[in-house]
């Protein structure tokens, strides 16, 4: 089956918290993305894929020089109809339908299309993409990993990691006929394994970053347990994410 895969990252678009300085909260996004984000996709053991990122089109020139050095296609989108951090009433992402137009100039005769996702301070293990090629895929399918890790950095003195145990996590992947793409962001992530046909892998797959300016930071809770790991599976993080402990040893728990 001739597939194209592309992986959708929302870096700024209707994202702002408006609680902190523009400037500090883009610096802030940016040294996320490159040390969190930005390795684990590079380093992917499996590259037929592409990256889109979305922005908003009305982004400083100073943080655009940033973007033309990332290996993803940038896509401009205006930010003016989308309040930030909010959702339609049906779950949808805002930029769904406008990331299928964009996809749509994209393919190439392909006759089954994939999207992931991934936030701009959450990490993919290595071999997400490998992992999920191995597998007999299906159009209405949704792929999702079983487990993932949660790396708390609120105190980059005492960085800790967490194993959580839910499919319905943030890194599902939708597989869709052409005809009928609609994207992984049409429904909130927890909504995905009941809207679609889920095809649930064991392992993990992504990697949750909570530091001090979510938008939202989960917290432990009994109908959805996390799991502290020892230390060393910080180990983990660092050689199958490709985190830069650099980062977090400079503060990063402040970003």
């Amino acid at each position: 089956m001739n597939f194209q895969h592309f992986l959708l990252t929302r870096f700024n678009v209707g994202l702002q918290n408006t609680t902190y300085d523009y400037d500090e909260w883009m610096q802030g996004r940016r040294l996320l993305f490159e040390n969190i984000t930005l390795p684990s996709i590079i380093n992917q053991t499996e590259q037929r894929f592409s990256w889109l990122i979305f922005i908003d089109s009305q982004t400083p020139e100073k943080y655009l020089k940033y973007f033309r050095e990332y290996p993803a296609q940038i896509i401009p989108m205006d930010s003016s109809a989308i309040p930030p951090g909010t959702r339609d009433r049906q779950g949808v992402c805002p930029l769904a339908p406008s990331a299928a137009v964009e996809i749509r100039k994209r393919l190439h005769n392909a006759n089954l299309v994939l999207t992931s996702r991934c936030d701009i301070d959450d990490g993919l293990k290595e071999d997400f993409f490998e992992t999920i090629y191995r597998q007999k895929i299906q159009p209405g399918q949704c792929i999702v990993f079983k487990q993932y890790f949660i790396f708390d950095i609120t105190d980059p003195t005492k960085p800790r990691i967490y194993q959580k145990n839910y499919a319905g996590n943030m890194f599902p992947t939708l597989c869709e006929a052409p005809e009928n793409l609609r994207t992984v962001w049409v429904k909130q992530h927890y909504k995905m394994i009941k809207k679609f046909n889920a095809l649930e892998l064991e392992g993990f797959g992504g990697c949750q970053t909570i530091h001090q300016k979510n938008l939202s930071n989960p917290r432990p809770n009994p109908s959805a347990p996390w799991l502290e790991l020892p230390a060393k599976y910080l180990d983990v993080i660092k050689t199958k994410y490709h985190v830069n402990f650099d980062f977090i040893k400079q503060g990063a728990g402040t970003v």
